[in-house]
């Protein structure tokens, strides 16, 4: 049978699907890790090895099967708040760019619908100082400054009162009343947890101060996820919001002892500081608890099935407190 692929640069070997075309034994399939795809009559030579784990699980079925799971007409708007931008001072403040696209992709396919289609990244690697005229201002943190987590605090703090109309702006509002009725998941990593928590805390504040813009002003930030938090012991959870750290054993530059967390989560992902401690090192621990969040909430079976799924499905430990 005639191979199925281009003869446009026959010499690049990552072709449909930017997987590798393998033609030993004149088989001519792509190679998917696990099994081959024979793109000439559009079937595997094999049975998905997962098949059986979640049969729900299929382009042919909506919402796993389960689309009450799913209805959420007003979605969430995710702050992303990085932390130390080591290597990338200009592109990565306050930019996609730090998050990289599998952790902003595994976000826009978790099933939290996002109408507006926005984001609001929030430069966390910043601290409150003195100028020389003895003012407190917001200064860019570096490896020799920012160090102080309650002055990253202090420096989300006063940010979210500059942010709070640009990020009202983003909210989608109900057609007839002009009422806000999305939510607010904010996501923080290593220094930039603490600047979370001035930040979120502020907006709380000030969500309760224009109650009358918002449908419903209670629960509006429902999710923190803090990711390799810094210093995590002068880290505090805001006060209503739920909220979880995550952290892997290997890193020294982060620690699971956030107060007022739901939960407080660790897994052996990663070699060494540098691998642990980088944010895509997280994407799966992301995809899996955004999964089980959107399905049972702020529970106690959110914390079970995220420790099942990424046991069963990446072979990783998670331990909680």
């Amino acid at each position: 049978m005639q191979a199925a692929y281009s003869t446009v640069a026959p010499d690049k070997d990552y072709r449909y699907n930017g997987k590798e075309l393998n033609g030993d034994y004149g088989m001519d399939l792509y190679e998917y890790g696990f099994r081959w795809y024979d793109a000439a009559v559009g079937r595997w030579h094999g049975v998905d090895p997962l098949a059986d784990y979640q049969e729900s699980r299929t382009p042919y079925g909506y919402s796993l099967n389960s689309p009450l799971v799913y209805i959420d007409p007003d979605g969430s708007l995710p702050i992303l708040i990085n932390g130390r931008v080591a290597g990338c001072e200009s592109s990565c403040r306050g930019s996609k760019d730090y998050w990289g696209e599998e952790i902003l992709r595994t976000i826009a396919n978790s099933g939290i619908p996002n109408p507006g289609g926005q984001r609001h990244f929030v430069d966390g690697d910043r601290h409150m100082t003195q100028d020389e005229g003895g003012f407190s201002v917001i200064a860019a943190g570096s490896y020799f400054t920012g160090n102080i987590a309650w002055q990253r605090t202090a420096a989300g703090y006063s940010q979210a009162s500059d942010d709070f109309e640009k990020i009202i702006s983003k909210l989608e509002r109900d057609p007839e009343t002009g009422l806000i009725t999305e939510n607010i998941q904010i996501y923080s990593h290593s220094r930039g947890s603490a600047f979370a928590e001035g930040y979120t805390k502020r907006l709380i504040e000030l969500i309760k101060e224009n109650s009358d813009l918002f449908a419903d002003p209670n629960g509006v930030v429902n999710l923190s996820m803090n990711l390799a938090p810094h210093q995590s012991w002068a880290v505090d959870a805001t006060d209503g919001v739920p909220s979880y750290s995550f952290h892997h054993n290997d890193d020294k530059l982060s620690g699971n002892s956030m107060e007022g967390v739901l939960g407080a989560f660790s897994s052996g992902i990663g070699n060494g500081t540098m691998e642990a401690h980088g944010v895509s090192s997280f994407v799966n621990e992301v995809g899996a608890f955004l999964s089980s969040y959107n399905s049972n909430g702020a529970s106690q079976a959110t914390i079970n099935d995220f420790v099942s799924k990424m046991q069963n499905q990446y072979g990783i430990k998670v331990t909680v407190q």
